[in-house]
């Protein structure tokens, strides 16, 4: 399994006909927006299909290969904090009459053009933590965990 931390508004691709787009984190015991927070998305499918981070489409080389690890910025002190009840809404875009399924329920999309201008089926899926969503019968995406960076406070040294 492919496990992949994405934000708000970031996206992944698989294939190069469908992307997974994360519009929302949310606490479900309060309904508030979380802000800073990323989900860990798990990707199952068959290795001749390619996953990447849609901002490496630019840089990404032909053939099935994985998202490559950006470089990491200088980060403050802190730590990364799992997050419960929380949900993701997730935004995927297929080709027309291309099956979802969320829970073993087929969904219904509407149908609109992606950022290129071609057909496409938008669908729009809340999952918590575990969640499997399925497309084609053949990928399988998870919401696996929720984590938030806490920063800690920096005491400046002594003299």
């Amino acid at each position: 399994m492919l496990v992949l931390r994405r934000g708000k508004r970031q996206s992944v691709v698989i294939g190069d006909q469908i992307t997974v787009t994360v519009e929302d984190l949310e606490d479900t015991t309060q309904g508030e927006r979380i802000v800073g927070a990323t989900v860990g998305l798990g990707f199952e499918m068959p290795r001749s299909i390619s996953v990447y981070r849609k901002e490496l489409k630019a840089t990404r080389t032909p053939g099935p290969r994985c998202g490559r690890p950006s470089p990491r910025k200088q980060q403050q002190p802190g730590e990364l904090v799992e997050l419960s009840d929380v949900a993701v809404r997730l935004r995927i875009e297929v080709p027309p009459k291309v099956p979802v399924c969320h829970g073993g329920v087929s969904l219904v999309g509407t149908d609109g053009l992606d950022e290129n201008g071609t057909a496409t089926s938008i669908y729009r899926v809340t999952c918590h933590k575990e969640d499997r969503v399925t497309i084609c019968n053949n990928i399988v995406i998870a919401a696996l965990d929720f984590r938030r960076f806490v920063a800690r406070e920096t005491v400046p040294a002594r003299p």
